[in-house]
């Protein structure tokens, strides 16, 4: 049984801890895969389902992630994709043309902060849930049901049709 075949196979990558795609802030080359436009760091899974997760915060910095379904990304602290410089992100979900579309799924205990985001594929829904969540320069399909939940905040609407930029 391969998993990449499969409708409901997944691919997990977990942390412990923290989960980076650079490096740590305080780290002695945080300089530079932060500053600038650093390179991007390109995942893809052939497989139909993928999901990302950490104990602790987690941190995108220029990243493409491209799977052939289901993307689910999970922390139990706080998620931040991009950095006032480095905005050059992309998530693309339902890549696999024998499926349905597919979902992104994006989950942060306490903090969403994305800046700089596309979010491209054949993507049915689009679901964000935070206690806080700041969105700067996030691109959503043109076709995709937008959900953003915050417990503290006001944001509990759902989108459709929605292209949203800064």
């Amino acid at each position: 049984m391969c998993i990449r075949d499969r409708e409901n196979g997944v691919l997990v990558l977990g942390a412990a801890s923290d989960l980076y795609f650079r490096s740590a802030d305080n780290s002695p080359t945080a300089s530079a895969d932060y500053g600038g436009s650093p390179n991007v760091v390109s995942i893809t899974n052939e497989g139909a389902n993928l999901a990302l997760g950490s104990e602790k915060s987690m941190r995108l910095v220029n990243v493409s992630i491209k799977t052939g379904g289901n993307l689910a990304i999970g922390t139990l602290d706080d998620l931040k994709i991009g950095t006032s410089t480095a905005q050059q992100n992309t998530l693309s979900v339902g890549n696999n043309p024998n499926s349905d579309p597919d979902n992104l799924y994006l989950y942060a205990h306490n903090l969403i902060e994305i800046n700089g985001l596309e979010i491209t594929g054949r993507v049915d829904d689009v679901y964000m849930e935070a206690i806080t969540i700041n969105l700067n320069k996030v691109t959503f399909p043109m076709h995709s049901e937008v959900t953003l939940r915050s417990r503290d905040g006001t944001i509990a609407v759902s989108y459709t049709h929605l292209r949203a930029h800064e």
